[in-house]
């Protein structure tokens, strides 16, 4: 997916107007933010591994752009369910095959 920027940034000596991003989030992307700390910094790592540029190109986008493509991504990171259990739990509670419930 391209992003157009509404500032360009600089990475590796070169000005960027837009970034490529990877649509399929990997284990490695979600393991360069463990590198960072508070959401931000774990936002700024999964997006620069998606673009295949370093963190501190991430860190100099405008707040906008940055707001704009961390939303862009966000469906990419959430496919299951936001209530902390796994899709196999939830698709066995919708179809009655979980876990028997007692009366009592």
């Amino acid at each position: 997916m391209k992003f157009p920027l509404t500032k360009p940034i600089g990475v590796e000596g070169n000005v960027v107007h837009e970034l490529e991003i990877r649509t399929e989030v990997t284990a490695g992307d979600l393991m360069a933010a463990d590198e960072a700390k508070g959401d931000v910094g774990k936002s700024i790592h999964i997006i620069a591994s998606l673009a295949s540029v370093p963190p501190s190109a991430i860190k100099a986008m405008s707040a906008r752009d940055f707001q704009r493509l961390n939303a862009k991504i966000e469906p990419f990171l959430s496919d299951g369910p936001s209530n902390g259990e796994t899709s196999a739990a939830t698709s066995q509670r919708s179809s009655g095959s979980g876990p028997a419930k007692s009366a009592g």
